[in-house]
């Protein structure tokens, strides 16, 4: 098989192109395999790693299925054409400019990307509405009994020797 890259971004954003223009040409049909990615990274001159973050990409939008032992297939279902593919199916129109590092999102992506708040999504919630703070490496200071903690350190720290400092 013979994919062209077009030199614009990174390599396996270039691969994962190719690959999606055959899948969606028909140069690749619903069910086929796609070559080993050993044997298309050299085919390529690309390398094998490059090669399965594109692999991994198409996977992860549907465009192909792995079966453990089998390889890399062409989804029997495709997702929703891209946003940038000519509206009624003509593949001969103009494409979106290439030029960008972010490719496009999927018509299903658009859908979703439609349906998020404005300003985006927002994970926080208000402090006061939440028993714990379990927030990574803040300690919970309202509970610590602060006069008994600096009586300890105290203590220990008298009774430190230099080595005890290092943390060997």
């Amino acid at each position: 098989m013979w994919l062209d890259l077009d030199g614009e971004g990174a390599l396996y954003q270039q691969a994962y192109r190719a690959l999606r223009a055959a899948i969606l040409a028909g140069d690749l049909r619903r069910g086929a395999r796609l070559p080993a990615t050993r044997t298309l990274a050299g085919e390529l001159g690309i390398s094998r790693n490059t090669l399965l973050q594109a692999y991994e990409q198409l996977l992860d939008e549907g465009y192909v299925v792995a079966r453990t032992g089998s390889g890399t297939f062409v989804a029997a279902s495709l997702p929703d054409e891209p946003a940038d593919a000519p509206v009624g199916g003509d593949r001969s129109g103009a494409r979106a400019d290439r030029s960008s590092a972010v490719l496009p999102l999927s018509a299903q992506g658009q859908r979703i990307a439609a349906a998020a708040p404005r300003g985006g999504v927002s994970w926080s919630i208000p402090r006061k509405h939440l028993p714990y703070d379990f927030r990574y490496g803040e300690p919970a200071y309202a509970d610590l009994p602060l006069e008994t903690w600096c009586r300890l350190l105290g203590r220990h720290a008298r009774r430190a020797s230099v080595a005890r400092l290092s943390y060997g």
